[in-house]
């Protein structure tokens, strides 16, 4: 139906947004702040797509959001963990924050490599498919075993950005990725390495799994005996990797995975997809981005200075509350005040109303009563001119 001329326009909602998931599934926002380089700017959708599917991949930024813009809608739709990117001049940093109350850890990015350049380093890159990304990627950390409270705060942030898995439910054939997170004992630097899983049945040459899996018939014009094709002959393995099995490099498997059937011997091979990283943990800080600092690198403080922190910490958010009571005040007085000029306005067009009816009713009121004086005249004239006749 056309809107009327002059009229105002209704918005009407015709979405809902999501409710808060009710499972414990992480789920998380990578995006950029502030001037980063080309590179770096490029670096998100690979950490995004090795963070698949329980990410948003098609987040839109702006210089105009804040943080706060994201925390309001992270709230609503279940977002657990931010993957910030910045830079300064020196160096990238990458911040991993738990929302919406933190903490939040600050990494130097000493080096990364995008998915491209991995795959393009690579002879022959694996095909990726929509169904590598159906479910997340396995977790595989290491080096994480120490007792100081950074290192297993890392741990736990890097264990709850992706959710859990059951090794007694889970299906094998769903596990198609794995994000493995390497910390260096000495120097103490993280190494973030994203692979693809491929499994491939041990004991076959590569043109025997080919006429296997492919059903396409090898060549075997340089063979003698059709032996050499089972048997391995030179010239048949395209690599000395494909001459492993022995025990150590073989699993059983108790379900079937991609065609290699259950029970039967296989081998599990990683190849890498990417994006790489090596990072260098600098502070923990106890708020989302923000906070006091729980810990530093470079930095180390007193337990007097500490305290002078925390309590610069403490004025500033006393601070924060104040103006914001003093505006959700001035917010309200505003409205009252507006309120209390509508009423005003309303009463007045009331009053002028009333008064108009007034005045129509006294107007009608007199016109009927000089209407009867008229009718009463022009009775008197008709009688007196009857009495004078003869």
């Amino acid at each position: 139906m056309p809107r009327k001329a002059g009229g105002k326009r209704r918005k009407r909602r015709t979405h809902k947004l999501d409710t808060p998931a009710s499972d414990s599934v992480p789920r998380s926002f990578v995006f950029r702040r502030g001037h980063v380089s080309a590179g770096v700017r490029d670096l998100v959708p690979c950490l995004r797509t090795a963070l698949m599917p329980h990410t948003a991949r098609r987040l839109r930024e702006r210089r105009s959001n804040s943080i706060r813009d994201y925390v309001s809608v992270a709230t609503q739709i279940g977002v657990t963990h931010f993957w910030i990117l910045s830079a300064t001049p020196t160096a990238p940093y990458l911040r991993i924050a738990r929302v919406p109350q933190g903490p939040t850890l600050t990494f130097r990015i000493l080096e990364y490599t995008l998915s491209a350049d991995v795959r393009a380093v690579q002879r022959r890159p694996l095909a990726l498919e929509d169904a590598h990304f159906e479910q997340p990627p396995l977790l595989v950390l290491n080096n994480f075993k120490q007792h100081t409270a950074h290192v297993k705060l890392m741990a736990e942030t890097f264990r709850h950005s992706f959710p859990p898995i059951d090794v007694n439910t889970a299906r094998l054939a769903s596990l198609k990725r794995v994000m493995l997170v390497n910390r260096h004992v000495e120097s103490g630097h993280v190494h973030i390495r994203h692979y693809a899983l491929k499994v491939q049945q041990a004991g076959l040459s590569k043109p025997v799994r080919k006429m296997v899996n492919k059903r396409r018939i090898p060549n075997m014009n340089n063979l003698e005996d059709v032996a050499e094709l089972m048997d391995g002959a030179p010239g048949v393995f395209s690599s000395d990797s494909e001459m492993e099995d022995n025990p150590e490099t073989t699993v059983q498997l108790a379900q079937q995975v991609q065609k290699v059937r259950k029970g039967s011997s296989s081998r599990v091979k990683l190849v890498e997809v990417g994006p790489r990283l090596k990072l260098e943990l600098v502070k923990i800080q106890g708020g989302l981005c923000d906070g006091a600092v729980l810990h530093h690198r470079y930095v180390s403080k007193s337990k007097e200075e500490a305290k002078e922190d925390e309590r610069r910490i403490q004025a500033r958010k006393h601070l924060k509350r104040k103006r914001r009571e003093e505006q959700e005040a001035n917010v309200k007085r505003k409205q009252d005040k507006k309120r209390a000029k509508k009423d005003r306005h309303k009463r007045s067009i009331e009053n002028r109303l009333a008064a108009e009816a007034a005045a129509g009713e006294a107007a009608a009121k007199g016109a009927t009563e000089l209407m009867d004086a008229g009718n009463e005249a022009d009775d008197e004239e008709e009688v007196g001119e009857e009495e004078e006749e003869p």
